[in-house]
């Protein structure tokens, strides 16, 4: 029911009352209606009456609701023009060839070597790191060496370089390089069967990554881009059968002798990252003197440290050790070649001497008979470690010593074969060097 006909509903009980049963329904809507419109007529001008007052005070609706903030025209700030950011050239590599021998620049692989597989051998190698920044030097372990565990008496040569190396990329080589830079080319003498001297050589050091060049397709040799590529190691090798290899080291072979043939490696993946700063190689010293070591005589005075200052570093655990004649503890030993360019060098590895009451009255020995053959560079390491039983001071045929405490005096004898410069210069004389180093002594319990 609406507002309007509840109040109508009392005037018309009072007029029913009033009226005639003959009382015309027309005049009585229209009474109605005239009130109704009377009312309505009221409100509206009341209505009216309160806007007029607040439009003549000077406030708006829209004015009492929260204020407005008059209107900012924004200053329009300057355009400044980005500059362009210098855009690298991309680096050409090689068009592959499937007609090259794999092993050259461009050759793809899968290709048929030079000469064919011995499968008897491998190269293994390691990487220092998989990520390398372009520019720098890829740094890498590798050896020769029979597949497996296989023993077979075999003689032979392989390049003094040590492997040669294959940068890949999609399937094409892109880059060739080894640890001497190319500069050496004359033949080293490997035994599978004999150690110290002859025995089977570790490399270690950088590889420098350039992008080579085909021949007919001349490339200029820029340090390897970013990206990931895949390493291939590659060793031409001439097998001379079983023969004697001290004879074969004192003569080496005609180029033609023996039977020819390559030893491949499993391919390494590695990631180049960032762009060649252009730095230059740190300087290294151009000429060496090799110190002269003297060992301790049997009965004289304990040894006098001795070191290889600015060529060859001993470095080891200096817990104290205990020893029998049959068996020893195993000294944890490192060596650093410190000197220019690249060594050659063969060693038994640590061994040591026993002093008591400041007298040398023993040794330790190395057990074993193979030894260990490096070729490193500048600043690289190799684990020389032994387990060091011990012998009377005459030799493994000697009384040992009786059982008790002693110092025992770490020693490292190293036969240097040759030293090369970087520019590929010999730094030695032809007939080689001898080395000895004697560390600070450590303590040591011979057991009975």
């Amino acid at each position: 029911m609406s507002f309007d006909l509840e109040r109508d509903l009392p005037d018309l009980g009072a007029y029913a009352k009033a009226a005639a049963p003959t009382l015309p329904t027309g005049d009585l809507v229209h009474q109605l209606r005239r009130r109704r419109a009377v009312r309505t007529g009221l409100r509206t001008a009341g209505a009216l009456a309160v806007v007029a007052a607040v439009v003549a005070g000077g406030v708006t609706f829209a004015q009492l609701r929260d204020p407005v903030p008059p209107a900012v025209t924004p200053t329009p700030s300057p355009v400044t023009t980005a500059e362009p950011s210098p855009t690298a050239t991309p680096v050409a590599f090689p068009t592959g060839d499937a007609l090259l021998p794999f092993g050259v620049c461009g050759s793809l692989v899968g290709s048929p070597t030079a000469s064919p597989v011995d499968e008897r051998f491998e190269v293994i190698t390691t990487l220092e790191s998989a990520e390398v920044q372009a520019g720098q030097a890829l740094r890498v372990r590798a050896s020769v060496t029979p597949v497996g565990s296989a023993t077979f008496a075999e003689v032979g040569t392989l390049p003094q370089q040590g492997p040669t190396y294959l940068v890949v990329q999609d399937d094409v080589v892109v880059a060739v390089t080894d640890l001497y830079r190319g500069e050496r080319d004359e033949p080293r003498v490997f035994s599978t069967m004999y150690g110290f001297g002859v025995g089977l050589t570790r490399f270690i050091g950088g590889l420098e990554l350039s992008v080579c060049s085909v021949e007919g397709q001349p490339l200029p040799a820029e340090p390897l881009p970013a990206g990931d590529y895949e390493l291939y190691a590659l060793a031409p090798i001439t097998t001379l059968g079983d023969v004697d290899p001290f004879e074969t080291l004192a003569n080496p072979p005609a180029p033609s002798a023996g039977q020819a043939g390559t030893v491949l490696g499993q391919p390494v993946p590695f990631r180049v990252t960032g762009e060649a700063d252009g730095a230059a190689d740190p300087a290294e010293p151009t000429s060496v003197e090799l110190p002269v070591g003297h060992e301790p005589a049997c009965g004289g005075p304990a040894p006098v440290p001795q070191g290889a200052d600015g060529f060859l570093e001993l470095t080891y655990n200096a817990t104290a050790l205990w020893a029998s004649a049959e068996d020893g503890s195993f000294l944890d030993a490192t060596m650093t070649y410190v000197g220019p360019g690249r060594v050659d060098l063969s060693t038994v590895g640590v061994t040591g001497w026993l002093v008591r009451d400041g007298v040398v009255v023993g040794s330790v020995w190395f057990q074993g008979d193979f030894g260990y053959q490096y070729d490193m560079d500048r600043g690289s390491t190799a684990e020389v470690g032994n387990t060091l039983p011990v012998s009377g001071c005459d030799g493994t045929s000697a009384p040992p010593p009786e059982p008790g405490e002693y110092l025992l005096y770490p020693s490292l004898t190293a036969s240097i074969a040759r030293v090369t410069g970087r520019d590929g210069s010999s730094l030695i004389p032809a007939d080689g060097a001898e080395v000895t180093l004697i560390g600070e002594p450590v303590q040591l319990t011979v057991r009975p």
